[in-house]
């Protein structure tokens, strides 16, 4: 019975890694939330501020979030055909 656990986790942490790259986007649009207030209240007191905000905003659009969730996907999908597998072979022992 201890044996059937561990395709159990096996697949537990396939979903979590799903989930992942959501936890990521949501965090990612917040701070670009954050940055264009900040830039948009250091418009009229410092302009240099604003420039280095702008910045940091247009890094945060150059990450590629479909690529995160391909990779999240793949090594959940092999994730799930190893839980498979070890689930056949603590059936089949």
């Amino acid at each position: 019975m201890n044996w059937l656990i561990i395709p159990i986790l096996i697949w537990i942490m396939a979903l979590l890694i799903m989930i992942l790259p959501k936890f990521a986007c949501k965090k990612i649009q917040k701070l670009k939330m954050e940055l264009v207030l900040e830039s948009e209240l250091a418009q009229n007191s410092n302009p240099e501020e604003s420039n280095y905000k702008k910045i940091e905003e247009n890094t945060l659009d150059g990450i590629n979030i479909e690529s995160l969730y391909l990779i999240s996907s793949i090594i959940a999908s092999i994730l799930i055909a190893l839980g498979t597998f070890i689930l056949c072979l603590v059936l089949l022992l």
